[in-house]
């Protein structure tokens, strides 16, 4: 038993040896890829029947578009349409106290592609939102949103929903000209949330409803309910900074 006992704690102090040791040198070697690779055919076997299921649901028409929707600023109608899609899910399906106003605030540099005239498929919609950003609920102070306006002016405008704002007033909706409610909800994505983009207001929430709801299935969804999306709905200024 004793022999036994010594063998085990020798083998054990041997692997304990091997599994404390340095890499000195590497050695590697580079493999050109070009027109002589030789694709494997077992493997595409095994590959094809997925490839094809993806390509066929990203090319699943889920609506159409009356125009071509671009992003600009300071309001652009693809910026307008999605902050509006935001807004709205928030309203119907996410948990948001109906008591408060509401807006909704993204980014444009989230918007990585146009929504082109013509039909839309699910790959279009990936093309526009590429990242797995979920929606997120905050609620804060009323004073929070001077700092919103503020950063919105500084930004030269990112894509906003209910609320206007054109340098000298703003207006959220629901509330009269200038009028600062002691609490509201932004709906937003998680990157935004963090503070991404240098919105260091977002720490000021007083409340924060995470959810695991991705903004890109928020926008599939609306435009499957909807079929057409129509440009001059989004065509409005919603904010703007002119000198006048």
């Amino acid at each position: 038993m004793t022999k036994y006992f010594i063998l085990i704690l020798l083998i054990g102090a041997g692997c304990m040896a091997c599994s404390s040791y340095k890499v000195e040198t590497v050695v590697y070697t580079q493999i050109d890829v070009d027109t002589t690779y030789q694709e494997n055919e077992s493997i595409s076997a095994i590959i094809q029947p997925y490839q094809d299921s993806l390509k066929e649901e990203m090319n699943k028409i889920i609506g159409s578009a009356n125009a071509d929707f671009f992003k600009e600023r300071p309001s652009g109608d693809l910026g307008n349409l999605v902050a509006d899609i935001t807004k709205l899910y928030g309203l119907k399906t996410l948990k948001t106290d109906l008591s408060l106003p509401c807006i909704s605030l993204i980014n444009n540099g989230g918007l990585r592609s146009p929504i082109s005239a013509g039909n839309i498929t699910v790959g279009d919609v990936f093309k526009l939102m590429p990242f797995d950003n979920t929606l997120v609920i905050l609620t804060f102070e009323g004073e929070v949103l001077y700092d919103i306006l503020n950063y919105l002016e500084k930004r030269g405008g990112e894509p906003v929903s209910g609320l206007f704002y054109n340098g000298f007033y703003f207006q959220v909706e629901n509330l009269s000209p200038n009028e600062t409610p002691e609490n509201f909800q932004l709906i937003t994505t998680d990157y935004l949330a963090n503070g991404g983009d240098d919105m260091t207001f977002m720490e000021k929430n007083i409340k924060r409803e995470n959810t695991d709801i991705l903004l890109r299935d928020a926008i599939i969804q609306f435009i499957t309910e909807k079929q057409e999306i129509k440009l001059e709905k989004y065509k409005d200024n919603r904010l703007s900074f002119d000198d006048e």
